[in-house]
């Protein structure tokens, strides 16, 4: 999935399944997760803007290939 390149060091805490000792640590960490910095990576990355412009260069991209 794309859950490790969404989820970056300071933004965020990937647990491996089943590892409850992590678990209960990134819960703990959790508190010092800045949640303005988490939306403006995830609307940077994933906003109305960004997935339109990269929508329309996988269509220049595949209609540039024919």
């Amino acid at each position: 999935g794309s859950i490790p390149e969404v989820v970056k060091d300071g933004i965020g805490i990937i647990v491996p399944a089943g590892n409850l000792e992590e678990m209960v640590m990134a819960v703990t960490e959790s508190e010092h997760i800045n949640p303005l910095i988490c939306r403006k990576i995830a609307v940077d990355a994933f906003g109305k803007d960004q997935m339109t412009n990269n929508y329309i260069k996988i269509y220049e991209d595949i209609l540039g290939s024919r």
